[in-house]
């Protein structure tokens, strides 16, 4: 699954416009069924408690900017390593896997911050171009 899969375009433009309109609860369940997160996990990288979470749910309501940006920003890093992974699985044990490049935590640790994601991207780029450093 790509991002075009998933409905999304990576042009950051784009992006922009969905965050500011609000990523509708749907669109974040395919998020999240893409990613294969549970929950839980999404409710720590977005930073927002479970119980609000359950609440956009049954409410069917669209996400402020602020939790529309960390969601995209995290289903676009997905994306990309989904690609050059191969897919979501080996991707997603990658995420899980302790990590000595960045500082033997498991990449995943570091999707509840735009930097973090941000030090993702680099990790990506670098495993793209051949640099496992």
């Amino acid at each position: 699954g790509s991002v075009q899969s998933m409905g999304y375009t990576s042009n950051e433009y784009e992006l922009l416009k969905i965050a500011r309109q609000g990523l509708s609860y749907e669109d974040f369940l395919k998020i999240m069924e893409f990613s294969g997160f549970s929950v839980k996990e999404w409710a720590i990288y977005i930073q927002l408690n479970e119980r609000t979470l359950q609440r956009y749910k049954a409410e069917n309501l669209p996400f402020e900017q602020i939790y529309s940006e960390r969601i995209l920003g995290i289903a676009r890093l997905l994306q990309k390593g989904a690609a050059l992974f191969g897919d979501m699985v080996v991707f997603g044990k990658w995420l899980s896997t302790e990590n000595v490049a960045l500082g033997k935590i498991t990449p995943k640790q570091l999707l509840d911050s735009t930097f973090g994601i941000s030090i993702l991207e680099d990790e990506l780029t670098k495993i793209e171009h051949g640099v496992f450093a």
